[in-house]
């Protein structure tokens, strides 16, 4: 409990009495618009930087560069690869499920500090 605790204090600036009102739906639903947030965020970081990379190289190149995907390849850019792995999640059995959204959150505990679940 405490690593959800730490995440709705430290990361998503809920005060500990709001917390111990919500329900565990209300607190996995902000804590998915969190990463969601995140997510566009450094989405944002890499578009900016892929252009930028592209406005300083075009010129050298004369003009070569015209499909921005191609030149730098982002993880969003690969949708195929995204359902591949989106299948791959829904058709495992719920206790491997768990067992993946378990890392997930472990890596995303380590990533911020904060002792995962198997470390406590």
């Amino acid at each position: 409990m405490g690593d959800i605790r730490g995440r709705a204090l430290g990361l998503l600036h809920i005060s500990p009495v709001d917390f111990g009102l919500m329900t565990a739906g209300e607190f996995w639903e902000a804590w998915k618009a969190y990463q969601d947030e995140k997510k566009a965020d450094r989405r944002h970081l890499g578009e900016l930087a892929r252009g930028l990379a592209i406005h300083i190289l075009n010129p050298f190149c004369k003009g070569a560069i015209n499909d921005a995907e191609s030149f730098w390849t982002m993880p969003w850019d690969d949708k195929a690869a995204d359902d591949a792995e989106t299948r791959r999640i829904e058709s495992l059995p719920m206790e491997e499920k768990q067992l993946e959204a378990q890392k997930l959150l472990d890596k995303i505990n380590k990533s911020n500090g904060i002792k995962g679940q198997s470390e406590s």
